[in-house]
């Protein structure tokens, strides 16, 4: 009766629709992580504008994607937090704001990886206040069957 019980169970691990785990699809840094820069008051509304020179970048480690490109979502998720328009500079074609229907969102932007393999963009952060420290997640859109580990950004404003 043991050994059929332990038969039973060895032969539904081996089983070919038994589920299997998912990939893990993970974000690093590369670059623009603790960036610290100057708040400028908005012309014409009530809120401050900061402008981060240095481009915030992401690599991936895992598989590759099943078709086309990876690409990563830079989400600002501390509260009152937008990002305000920034020139992306060369890479223009690889950035676009993530549109909610037909909505562009004001704190979120989707980059492509680039022949490199890094996915970057270029942020202007835009609060009430001149003084703050700002989170931005950095997590790759996966396919079914992966699982995205993001990974985050911290920005302050003075």
């Amino acid at each position: 009766m043991l050994a059929a019980a332990l038969l039973a169970l060895t032969a539904a691990a081996h089983h070919p629709h038994a589920a299997k785990s998912p990939c893990t699809v993970r974000a690093v840094i590369v670059s623009g992580n603790g960036q610290v820069e100057h708040a400028y008051v908005a012309v014409g509304a009530p809120a401050y504008i900061t402008i981060f020179p240095g481009r915030i970048a992401v690599r991936f480690i895992g598989p590759e994607p099943r078709k086309g490109s990876r690409h990563v979502r830079f989400t600002c998720v501390t509260k009152g937090c937008t990002f305000a328009s920034a020139e992306q500079g060369d890479d223009a074609e690889f950035v676009n704001r993530v549109k909610n229907g037909k909505v562009a969102s004001a704190n979120e932007y989707e980059a492509r990886a680039q022949d490199d393999g890094v996915a970057a963009v270029h942020l202007a952060v835009q609060s009430e206040t001149p003084a703050g420290t700002y989170l931005v997640r950095a997590e790759p859109v996966v396919n079914a069957g992966e699982r995205a580990v993001p990974v985050f950004f911290r920005l302050t404003t003075h």
